[in-house]
């Protein structure tokens, strides 16, 4: 069956209309990209918003999102966009989980906390995420933030190799050969 997003947009309308959160984030997603509908960033902020409050995690992510990169008129917030990630990653969301380590680790909207960058990879790891198993192999590899543990380093650079992430195979093709810890960018 085709999709027909102008089908879908007046469902969406119509549900989002009635408060439902997960229509407003769709329909969120509908305008970001212009599927369906004229391209505005600005209504999409606008129906995340909607759908955050009522503590719907995808919006919460994509609200984050927008305020960590800003653009189209909505200006970056690197606080705002730790709140966000912080509402989505305690519901559950390893993408928000990790992204809120990263943010932690750099201190990006956040005072530097390498125990609570810590803390979300290993929820995002645990997640089945492959950069947050990446992450959280790589602070365990060079002691960032930890104890130096080549045994748990090995372990999440494998188990982030295995979902195909590049930088984990490399990584961990280097500790096998050198027991090492490798830098993460290293070509």
């Amino acid at each position: 069956m085709p999709q027909d997003f102008k089908v879908a947009i007046q469902h969406y309308e119509l549900a989002a209309g009635q408060g439902h959160p997960q229509a407003q984030c769709n329909l969120g997603v509908m305008h970001q990209y212009g599927r369906g509908t004229a391209l505005s960033m600005k209504r999409a902020f606008k129906l995340y918003e909607l759908a955050a409050n009522q503590g719907y995690s995808a919006a919460q992510f994509n609200l984050a999102l927008i305020y960590r990169v800003g653009g189209a008129g909505i200006k970056r917030n690197a606080q705002k966009a730790a709140f966000w990630y912080r509402r989505a990653a305690g519901q559950g969301d390893a993408q928000a989980q990790c992204d809120l380590g990263v943010m932690y680790g750099a201190g990006i909207g956040v005072q530097v906390d390498q125990r609570q960058a810590l803390r979300w990879y290993r929820k995002a790891a645990n997640g089945g995420h492959d950069q947050g198993q990446f992450n959280l192999a790589y602070m365990y590899a060079t002691g960032a933030g930890v104890d130096r543990n080549e045994r748990l380093a090995i372990k999440w650079y494998k188990a982030s190799a295995e979902q195909g992430h590049h930088y984990a195979k490399k990584n961990l093709v280097i500790m096998m050969r050198t027991q090492e810890p490798p830098d993460a960018t290293d070509e």
